[in-house]
Order: C-alpha cells, then sequence, then structure tokens
C-alpha cells in the first residue's frame, strides 16, 4: 500500500506501508509525480535500478530523500558511472548519505537516509 502525504505546499511524501519492491527500469515514466520523499520506514523495501532520469520525472526538480532503514535498500543504476557518493549529511538531525549526478546541466541529489542499504550499480 502507498500514501502521499503532504507535508508543505510543493512538498510530497510517498510512504510504503507494505513490503515493497520497485523496478525503476520497468515503471514508466509519470507512474510518480511530484514526489520529494519516500518514506521506507514501514517494513522491508527495494528500490531498484532508480536512475537519475527516474529522480528527475518523479519530483519534477533537482531533490529526492529516501527515509528508512536496514530493512530497505535502494539501488542507483549508473550506466555511465555518473552517480558519485560525495559523503554525508545531517538533516533534522539523521543522517544521510548524499549522492549526485548531471541531468540536464542541472546537478540532481539523492539523499539516502545512512541505516538503509544503498549502492550504485553499474
Amino acid at each position: 500500500m502507498k500514501e502521499v502525504i503532504s507535508e508543505a505546499p510543493s512538498y510530497e511524501t510517498l510512504i510504503f506501508s507494505e513490503d515493497t519492491m520497485i523496478d525503476f527500469s520497468k515503471v514508466a515514466a509519470g507512474s510518480f509525480t511530484n514526489i520529494e520523499q519516500i518514506d521506507l520506514s514501514q517494513g522491508s523495501h527495494l528500490l531498484d535500478n532508480l536512475s537519475v532520469e527516474d529522480v528527475v520525472d518523479m519530483t519534477g526538480g533537482t531533490e529526492l530523500v529516501i527515509l528508512g532503514d536496514s530493512t530497505s535498500s535502494v539501488n542507483l543504476i549508473d550506466s555511465s558511472d555518473s552517480w558519485k557518493n560525495i559523503g554525508s549529511d545531517l538533516i533534522d538531525n539523521r543522517g544521510f548519505e548524499v549522492y549526485t549526478n548531471t541531468f540536464q546541466n542541472d546537478t540532481i541529489t539523492v539523499y539516502i537516509e545512512q541505516d538503509v542499504n544503498d549502492a550504485i550499480l553499474p
């Protein structure tokens, strides 16, 4: 089950409350829109093959925040070796791994909560 919560004007959070596996290579463009944050805190989840294009399509902007714990995983897909882990950051007292990529001259940033298993796949 998924739920979208509006936290502030123009800031939407997608919450998965049941175990979920999404392979973004099989998801049609535009299936997820106006989402700036994904919450994987409830259950066990896998977001697989998340590309820079998916992030831009989903957010309509340049930043995506992914919340969760060690029961969830996020795999960024990177056929051109463009995703870079640039370190960590603290947001609202939560630690995040920070990944950047470039899309049409914009820097795209994905913040993945540090407890989430994350990887960059070729």
